[in-house]
């Protein structure tokens, strides 16, 4: 305790002498400072060297922190991009597909509606497919059904905002026919196979492998000279049509508001009444006959 008293009072002296020094001799008090500072000034700067590393890691730590969220904010718009990569794809099929069913001949003058098939085709005892539109839209039984290339089948069933088509391949279908080299007409029959027959064929002999086959207006469902398929053989020298359509992928369809042509022998005759002169009863003149005056 004594020493460390003893100690403290000869740094206060030694202070004090060297200020009384440096008031007595400038040039005394300058070369202490400079002294002092050239001891002092590596010491400073070794003990300053952590503390500016210190500042050096942490700015560096925010940095990479700001890396790490724009890494991650990236990532996620990457993948969120990756995500929307299978939508653009479908987006650019379904346009081409749109752009090809609006390339479609004009086979017919009749109005169409636009349809998606949303079930695939094919079963043990029924080939058909449902279509997202109904009679909200103008679809009524019976109505043809084609796409871009092919009459697909027509319309069994009709919801309010849905219908069910009847393919050409199903057992149930029927469809009036004829080959086009030839003119000679047919029914196409459907057999749950991927291959309908022609039946009913008059003169099969003339029909070649290769011919193709339209609709013939027959029945009054299909409107005339929709494009059908190709006849193909069996082995059992039957004669089958492949239908242009690809009733297996079907996505697009056109659902055709076809009215056949009525005979003029089932138009009401133009009836010409003709009122006698005492305003009784009117005269109807039939055909080829004329009405007296």
């Amino acid at each position: 305790m004594v020493a460390h008293r003893g100690t403290f009072l000869a740094a206060i002296g030694l202070s004090v002498a060297l200020l009384i020094l440096g008031k007595m001799d400038d040039q005394f008090g300058e070369d202490t400072q400079r002294l002092t500072a050239e001891i002092f000034s590596p010491l400073a700067k070794a003990l300053s060297q952590p503390l500016e590393w210190s500042q050096a890691f942490t700015e560096s730590f925010g940095d990479l922190m700001m890396s790490a969220d724009e890494v991650t904010a990236l990532r996620l718009e990457n993948e969120q991009l990756r995500m929307l990569q299978p939508l653009g794809q479908q987006l650019a099929s379904e346009n081409a597909k749109l752009r090809m069913q609006l390339a479609l001949p004009a086979i017919s003058q009749s109005p169409k509606v636009m349809a998606r098939s949303i079930t695939h085709p094919g079963g043990a005892f029924l080939w058909t497919v449902l279509l997202d539109a109904g009679r909200s839209r103008g679809v009524a039984n019976y109505q043809p059904v084609i796409d871009h290339i092919g009459v697909v089948g027509r319309i069994l069933t009709v919801g309010q905002n849905s219908s069910r088509a009847l393919l050409v391949t199903d057992m149930n279908s029927r469809v009036p026919v004829m080959i086009e080299e030839t003119g000679d007409r047919a029914i196409l029959e459907g057999d749950n196979s991927r291959t309908p027959i022609l039946s009913f064929l008059e003169a099969a002999h003339q029909v070649a492998i290769g011919n193709r086959v339209v609709t013939s207006g027959d029945g009054g469902i299909f409107p005339p000279l929709l494009p059908v398929g190709i006849v193909t053989s069996t082995a059992g020298g039957e004669l089958r049509v492949t239908p242009h359509a690809d009733l297996s992928r079907l996505e697009f369809v056109q659902i055709l508001a076809y009215k056949p042509l009525v005979p003029p022998e089932q138009t009401q005759p133009e009836v010409a009444a003709k009122t006698t002169s005492d305003g009784d009863s009117p005269v109807v003149a039939q055909p080829d006959e004329e009405v007296a005056e």
